[in-house]
């Protein structure tokens, strides 16, 4: 359990995340913080299950364990100009996030937390993966690291600042996106639990979503703005490389939010067969 809770990003075995992320490739950064980071809170407990640990006592820990998450990510967030540490440090918080819904699942053993918590899996996983792609483009291009020198790159980039929108405003659970969606599904087991203590965490997850936005719409608004300086007005070339796996990314987002259904149709079955039996 200690091993996965490391590669998970668990607080306080999460010191190594914002280290990696904010200096590994960004595509690595993206595969990382997308996939690999967060899988490893599927076979935790599929591993712990089999190792006879309780199914309550393995949810109860996620749930004490996620709050810890939510807070050290996004107050973390709070201080962030990198745009590397930034998305590190809102990985973790969603890692808090994928942990309370898992939390739900096992404790009450509702089907419905687990479909919630695969959706959101897969719509992170698209949505942070898209952002560092996205972060990527900007350092190449433009040698942008940071969130104070955004300013102008919708002017200058406008594909990239777009898609870039597009994965912050998923990533805050804005309407029409797929993390609005995921965050709907994790409102919807937690609050039909009514139990204090899940709504005790509930109330954690909210709040952390709101304090998040700030910072999400802090780097988001940034590309919109004037440069500070007077720069030709074009857009940087960027090769059929670099626009086509963003572009894909973006256009899942956006269909997800608003066409979940087809997902979560699938997922729900696989749900039914499979589980964590």
């Amino acid at each position: 359990a200690l091993g996965f809770s490391i590669k998970a990003g668990v607080v306080p075995l999460h010191a190594w995340v914002p280290e990696v992320y904010a200096n590994a490739p960004s595509a690595i950064s993206g595969l990382f913080a997308s996939v690999t980071s967060k899988a490893m809170l599927f076979i935790l407990p599929g591993v712990s299950l089999k190792l006879n640990i309780p199914a309550e006592e393995l949810g109860l820990f996620l749930l004490i364990f996620s709050a810890a998450n939510m807070l050290v990510g996004v107050l973390r967030m709070l201080t962030q100009q990198n745009l590397r540490r930034l998305l590190a440090f809102s990985a973790i918080t969603h890692t808090g996030y994928l942990m309370f819904i898992l939390s739900i699942y096992f404790i009450f053993d509702l089907p419905e937390a687990l479909a919630a918590a695969l959706f959101s899996f897969l719509s992170i996983a698209l949505m942070k993966a898209m952002a560092f792609l996205c972060v990527g483009v900007y350092e190449y291009r433009l040698q942008v690291k940071t969130i104070p020198m955004l300013n102008g790159a919708f002017q200058r980039m406008p594909f990239n600042a777009v898609c870039f929108s597009i994965a912050v405003a998923g990533l805050a659970g804005i309407p029409l996106f797929a993390g609005f969606v995921g965050k709907w599904l994790i409102y919807s087991a937690a609050v039909s639990t009514r139990d204090p203590l899940v709504l005790a965490g509930f109330a954690v997850f909210l709040v952390c979503s709101i304090i998040a936005l700030v910072s999400y719409l802090s780097a988001l608004i940034r590309q919109f703005q004037p440069a500070e300086e007077d720069v030709q007005v074009k857009e940087e070339p960027i090769s059929l490389w670099m626009k086509v796996p963003v572009g894909v990314l973006a256009v899942s987002v956006v269909v997800l939010g608003i066409l979940p259904s087809a997902a979560l149709d699938g997922i729900i079955q696989l749900v039914e067969r499979i589980g964590f039996s």
